[in-house]
């Protein structure tokens, strides 16, 4: 259930910046809608474990749309840097084993921007 609700605002966020998105957008969206797909059918699709992969897809998804829309300037430039975090900690996480504490962290990073993308839907964004 919360695969559909990130999918859903993932959508959302596209379709109110889908003029501005271009090809780079349209790559973001499909690659984070790749992303969610691996993670869901992992078990299906294969017996090796894609969630780092599909995760990393989505995550590169909403960095390449979020920096679009900073650059369009219909939001602001912390969003793509809150992704592009979490991305750095997941991969730090999952390269040094003393770092697990990262994963939760990339978790936490993740969350507060994907919300931050719904309160810029919600409020609409003026640049400063």
């Amino acid at each position: 259930m919360v695969d559909v609700c990130l999918i859903a605002g993932l959508l959302a966020f596209y379709a109110s910046r889908n003029r501005h998105a271009g090809w780079p957008g349209a790559f973001g969206l499909v690659a984070a809608l790749m992303g969610f797909f691996v993670i869901r059918a992992n078990r299906a699709i294969s017996s090796v474990d894609l969630y780092p992969i599909g995760s990393v897809a989505v995550v590169c998804g909403l960095i390449a749309l979020t920096t679009i829309s900073w650059k369009a300037r219909t939001s602001s430039a912390w969003l793509p840097l809150m992704f592009t975090a979490s991305l750095i900690f997941g991969v730090v996480a999952s390269a040094v084993s003393a770092a697990s504490v990262l994963v939760v962290v990339a978790g936490v990073v993740f969350g507060i921007a994907f919300a931050c993308v719904g309160w810029t839907l919600s409020v609409g964004h003026s640049p400063s």
